[in-house]
């Protein structure tokens, strides 16, 4: 494998707007796929990252749509369960399935892309 495939947890961590524990943690349960190198290094595959950050909305920097402030851009599941007429517990189960894009705080709250939530109603079909 080539340097530039792997990066280190810190670097996946500042691209994806999370925290270091949080990039051990996804790549502990399998979400990240990585690779253990001599001594315990951990590095994580380029790819992974890319296919993450597709599912996961950064708390931190640019918001996701230039000029919407990020409070605007993710929902507590509350909120997006109710624009979707859903209960609480499928966005929960939707977001943990990766079904439904968000992201999950340090102290396990999670929020929803606004985003996610427009596409998800998009994609149902239309009552006439």
């Amino acid at each position: 494998m080539r340097q530039k495939e792997l990066l280190r947890p810190s670097e996946v961590a500042r691209q994806l707007g999370v925290s270091r524990s949080t990039v051990y943690r996804w790549y502990w349960e399998g979400q990240l796929r990585g690779v253990k190198l001599t001594a315990g290094t951990l590095r994580i595959l380029a790819s992974a990252v890319q296919e993450m950050s597709v599912r996961t909305v950064p708390l931190r920097g640019p918001s996701p749509n230039p000029g919407e402030p990020i409070r605007k851009a993710l929902l507590l599941p509350i909120e997006a369960a109710r624009q979707l007429g859903v209960s609480r517990s499928t966005v929960y189960r939707w977001f943990w399935e990766g079904r439904l894009a968000g992201v999950k705080h340090k102290d396990a709250a999670i929020r929803i892309a606004a985003s996610a939530v427009q596409e998800k109603l998009a994609a149902w079909p239309k009552e006439d």
